[in-house]
């Protein structure tokens, strides 16, 4: 095959292109944490790839799994069962072993308050992206029947790029205010955005989030969360465009693109 090589972004943030390893090689990469792309094959129409899900099996090392790309395609009924039984089996171990190490502390002191304090916002963590994943059914399979599932592979890349906004701008039907349009720096502080869902549990995790990132000093939950590419790469963004924090940036950050679409849609926007 000529060409089909694998790009990637390496940390100084300039691209570098992998040779293709050769017959009965292999090449791994942890897709969710290195940016990457397949370059064009000019000797073949047709490219295989088998993405295969691996974790660490190590005891302690955090588990950043999420299921953005594979929820619009998938039977969500199985998916879900199998994933709760997927994380819940990680967490154990962990629990585990934390428990057999205090297990015999005889004075229990500042340090060892500072690591259960850390793991309780590990497990915390751990838990909300379990649940938060677990999009409802009743919302994901309507909006992947009107529109697709291509759309939700991109919407959050779109949004953080500013790319989603590059169209004619629509008026905002959410506050309905004159002059307000339906791009980031009026959606971050619209008056209307409570509208959405007031009840959701994710409005908690953005007002969490907000505080957060308004501390000066940073704290370990917030470089906790920053140690995945996705969540560093949307906040380092945010702080570039000096706005304040919006819904549409925590589930950016979460992967929630379902939510992201219904969100929009009720702004004013529409999708082919």
């Amino acid at each position: 095959m000529i060409g089909g090589e694998t790009v990637i972004q390496r940390g100084d943030m300039e691209y570098v292109g992998l040779t293709q390893p050769g017959m009965g090689s292999v090449m791994m990469l942890q897709g969710g944490l290195v940016k990457h792309l397949a370059l064009p094959s000019s000797s073949s129409d047709d490219r295989i790839t088998i993405i295969t899900s691996f974790r660490a099996k190590a005891v302690g090392i955090y588990d950043s799994s999420f299921m953005s790309n594979i929820r619009p395609y998938s039977d969500l009924q199985e998916l879900y069962r199998q994933w709760i039984d997927y994380r819940l089996n990680r967490l154990e171990p962990g629990v585990k072993k934390l428990h057999d190490r205090l297990r015999f502390v005889q004075v229990f002191d500042e340090q060892d308050s500072q690591e259960v304090d850390e793991e309780r916002i590990v497990l915390k963590e751990y838990a909300k992206r379990t649940l938060r994943q677990m999009v409802p059914l009743e919302i994901v399979i309507p909006l992947t029947d009107r529109l697709g599932c291509q759309l939700f592979y991109h919407i959050r890349d779109s949004y953080v790029s500013g790319d989603l906004f590059k169209h004619p701008l629509t008026a905002c039907q959410l506050c309905k205010l004159p002059g307000a349009m339906v791009e980031k720096a009026h959606l971050s502080i619209c008056s209307g955005k409570f509208c959405w869902r007031p009840d959701i549990p994710v409005w908690s995790d953005y007002i969490e989030t907000y505080k957060l990132l308004l501390q000066l000093d940073e704290s370990f939950e917030l470089r906790k969360r920053m140690g995945e590419l996705q969540v560093k790469d949307i906040i380092t963004k945010w702080r570039a465009e000096s706005r304040p924090w919006g819904i549409l940036d925590e589930l950016a950050v979460q992967g929630l693109g379902e939510y992201m679409v219904e969100y929009l849609e009720l702004c004013g926007m529409r999708f082919p």
